[in-house]
């Protein structure tokens, strides 16, 4: 009797850009479709590497912004005051959380895990044959030398397809 393989989904940092991707409608859909065991979702560890440097700038930039506003408002508050103007009480500006990249990659693993999302490790390559790769100019590496992260994402998905190769076994 043959036996269906369910879907397997592999997602790239393409398709997930920055924390508002995990929330998004069509990510939880196929969140909901790996929990309930219809596809088999995929999202390598080196992409969730790549959301959690996004996610760690992201959360830093915002503070940032805020931390300014509220600076330009202070002073703003301060000249007003020389001429007589009682603007009330202003709030001190935000400190910036603390933004490490780890503990976003932390928190995100364990959320895709609690959906059973799988975030496979980086592939099985020699740093050998991924530089040979690289200065030979060969996909997805450009010129430049830019596509470390996309290589390590097909390699990985290279290794997934290998796992999946199916063996008939022999009629008795």
């Amino acid at each position: 009797m043959l036996k269906l393989m369910k879907p397997v989904v592999v997602l790239d940092s393409n398709a997930l850009h920055g924390l508002k991707a995990l929330s998004g409608s069509d990510f939880k859909k196929a969140l909901a479709l790996a929990h309930a065991g219809r596809i088999r979702l995929v999202v390598p560890d080196v992409v969730v590497r790549e959301l959690s440097r996004q996610a760690a700038k992201e959360v830093s930039d915002k503070y940032a912004a805020n931390r300014n506003t509220a600076n330009n408002l202070r002073t703003v508050a301060e000249e007003a005051r020389a001429v007589g103007i009682s603007v009330g009480q202003l709030p001190d500006p935000m400190k910036a959380p603390r933004t490490e990249r780890a503990d976003f990659h932390a928190a995100i693993s364990k959320y895709l895990h609690s959906w059973d999302v799988e975030t496979p490790d980086y592939p099985d390559l020699s740093v050998e044959d991924v530089l040979e790769r690289d200065l030979d100019g060969r996909k997805p590496f450009a010129p430049s030398g830019k596509g470390l992260r996309d290589t390590l994402i097909w390699e990985t998905i290279r290794q997934l397809c290998a796992a999946l190769v199916v063996v008939p076994s022999q009629v008795v």
